[in-house]
């Protein structure tokens, strides 16, 4: 418990936090990668890629990230899936759909889950600190 209560490896709780669930969302836009039968959404998987790299490394600012991840990605993809006939070009909507929501997943689970492993964190840290006074 002590090191929760100090800096992780030189980082504070919160940098540490975001670090490891981009890494999480890294590996899992690499798992789409890898097991998308479509070509396309493997493109895509890509792309977000590039752009969640580019963000994480400070190449473009961190808004333009979330922009295009939570926003521009996902209505495109919802849009290809609504397209009428769509399965006749090899579109299929559920699948489509489901990449959608799993590009959001990836690009806001660094922020929101650090969100909440943080303050959870602490608060155990606390608790911990006044369970080991009263001992």
């Amino acid at each position: 418990m002590e090191k929760l209560n100090k800096d992780i490896a030189g980082l504070n709780l919160w940098t540490f936090s975001v670090a490891t669930l981009t890494g999480y969302a890294f590996l899992f836009d690499l798992y789409l990668l890898i097991c998308s039968s479509n070509k396309f959404l493997a493109l895509v998987s890509i792309f977000c890629l590039i752009v969640g790299l580019a963000g994480a490394f400070k190449w473009q600012k961190e808004g333009f990230n979330y922009y295009i991840l939570v926003y521009l990605i996902p209505l495109a993809l919802h849009l290809l899936s609504g397209i009428p006939n769509a399965e006749a070009l090899g579109i299929d909507r559920t699948e489509f759909i489901t990449s959608a929501w799993a590009t959001v997943f990836s690009a806001l689970l660094p922020i929101v889950g650090s969100i909440i492993t943080v303050p959870s964190a602490l608060f155990i840290g606390w608790i911990a600190r006044w369970v080991e006074s009263k001992i």
